[in-house]
């Protein structure tokens, strides 16, 4: 990808270069430049395996809503597993994060609740196969769709980015990766690579990593994209970091302390069986549009939510009893059932009652379609 070491022709060609600078300066620079080539995806899962753990502090600027915030985050983390344990510090205010890889808790003690999330068959992309993605799409330069970013864990659950992050899909060919040589970040040596959008991307990102070249940790992000009309910029850098430090095996388990709200359990599946078995309720079975398939759902108290996907677009179904529908929304009569809409910029959104729930239908996707999607779903007779 890189030159090599200029040879002694090289070195005539340097001393031809310096004779007429102001024709051929780029091609000096190419011939000085020893910029080392960057490991194959194999290579950098089998760096950043070698970590078993470790313990850094990352300082943060993320602007969204031209509102910028800074906070402090502390973080003990297993790269191959997904199990960490975080504090952000925001405001004189705590965030605690702890996951053991499946089951995630984010407590604030300030108000003492804590909200909880339960994987149950969902495919979770640890951080060496997004190190692996991420670098191995570099062969051609072309972005392999959203699993290729962000490289976690990357954003606090706090974060004003975080779910944006979550809710951007970049199909094929709408992003482009590139190598973009070494820099030294705190103290340590990175390699530089940068992922943009294309022009075909219904959404623009920019977004910088840094990873430490002995290990593959990201030592620094620099973020900024705009989305559904909003611009959000964060970045985040390392400020130090211990590998390998003794960790008590505990750290990754949470027992809520006495008296604390669990405000929402949120469990999450992998198929809609698993789903539906799990439910206690009606499950919404729509007939969703050509190419969709179901990418997650989730269950709360009080809720039943369904994802699908076909990148870029995407398109969400739920039903809630704790909802109650905005009277001042578009009522829209369709197929015999009366519909309330709300069209924005970029997610239109279809509501309607069936009992004591209230569907939804939304996603990045025409009124017609969504109303479609919406006919298709029965109303339970009790």
């Amino acid at each position: 990808m890189s030159p090599d070491r200029p040879t002694p022709a090289g070195r005539q060609a340097v001393a031809l270069c310096a004779l007429a600078v102001a024709l051929l300066l780029t091609g000096c620079i190419g011939a000085l430049n020893d910029t080392p080539d960057l490991p194959d995806g194999d290579e950098a899962v089998e760096r950043l395996s070698s970590v078993d753990v470790y313990n850094e502090t990352v300082t943060v600027e993320s602007t969204a809503d031209n509102e910028t915030t800074e906070f402090r985050i502390e973080r003990t983390a297993r790269p191959a597993t997904g199990e960490q344990y975080q504090v952000v510090y925001r405001d004189g205010n705590q965030t605690v994060t702890v996951s053991n890889g499946t089951t995630t808790w984010v407590y604030r003690p300030a108000v003492n609740e804590v909200t909880r999330f339960q994987t149950n068959g969902v495919r979770i992309t640890n951080q060496t196969a997004q190190v692996r993605e991420l670098v191995d799409s570099l062969d051609t330069g072309d972005g392999s769709g959203p699993s290729i970013f962000p490289i976690g864990p990357s954003l606090s659950p706090d974060s004003t980015a975080q779910g944006l992050y979550n809710a951007t899909a970049f199909g094929p060919d709408s992003l482009r990766t590139e190598y973009r040589g070494v820099e030294t970040v705190s103290g340590r040596e990175t390699y530089v690579i940068r992922i943009a959008s294309t022009e075909s991307a219904d959404q623009e990102l920019q977004q910088t990593l840094y990873f430490d070249t002995e290990t593959f940790v990201v030592m620094r992000q620099e973020y900024n994209a705009t989305i559904a009309g909003e611009r959000i910029e964060d970045q985040r850098r390392v400020q130090n970091i211990t590998f390998d430090p003794a960790v008590d095996e505990s750290l990754f388990e949470f027992d809520p302390p006495d008296n604390t709200t669990i405000r929402t359990s949120i469990e999450q599946y992998g198929s809609y069986a698993e789903l539906e078995r799990a439910a206690d309720g009606h499950v919404p079975e729509p007939s969703v549009p050509t190419g969709f398939e179901f990418d997650i759902g989730s269950l709360t108290d009080d809720t039943v939510s369904l994802q699908y996907t076909r990148p870029p677009d995407g398109l969400s179904v739920s039903r809630s009893t704790a909802v109650e529908i905005d009277n001042g929304l578009e009522r829209v009569d369709y197929r015999g059932r009366t519909y309330s809409v709300r069209e924005r910029t970029e997610t239109t959104t279809v509501q309607w009652r069936c009992n004591t729930s209230v569907y939804t239908v939304g996603g990045d996707l025409s009124r017609d379609t969504l109303l479609e999607v919406a006919d298709s779903i029965e109303c339970p007779t009790n």
